[in-house]
């Protein structure tokens, strides 16, 4: 079985200047797109800053969202409470109806009556 052992070739001098080189080729590639990194932050700050522009624009036309939401679902509450006031006195208190399909009604009483049938089958 054949073991790799890493062997470092060259002069110490000379690989010490290259990794020299390297680095300041980094730093200069940095120093070049400094602008363009600039540039790029300063667009997300922008986007930012508008954002926060349209919300406070937008609360001082249309006022506090969440409390327009609280608003209106309280207002949507009161009515659903009232239809079903409305078709809870329609209908009678001790007797459900529910159509199925086209003409078929079933009428249910209670659960008991249900219970019964079913012993009354078996």
């Amino acid at each position: 079985m054949p073991i790799f052992i890493y062997q470092q070739s060259g002069n110490p001098l000379v690989r010490f200047l290259v990794s020299l080189a390297v680095l300041a080729g980094m730093v200069a590639l940095a120093v070049i797109f400094l602008p363009v990194i600039g540039a790029i932050i300063l667009t997300f700050v922008l986007i930012a800053i508008a954002f926060v522009l349209y919300g406070w624009i937008y609360r001082k036309i249309n006022g506090d969202p969440i409390d327009n939401l609280q608003k209106a679902m309280m207002r949507a509450q009161e009515e659903a409470r009232e239809r079903y006031r409305q078709t809870s006195a329609n209908r009678s208190t001790d007797e459900s109806v529910a159509r199925v399909g086209g003409q078929k009604k079933w009428t249910m009483k209670d659960v008991e009556d249900v219970e019964e049938v079913k012993e009354n089958r078996e």
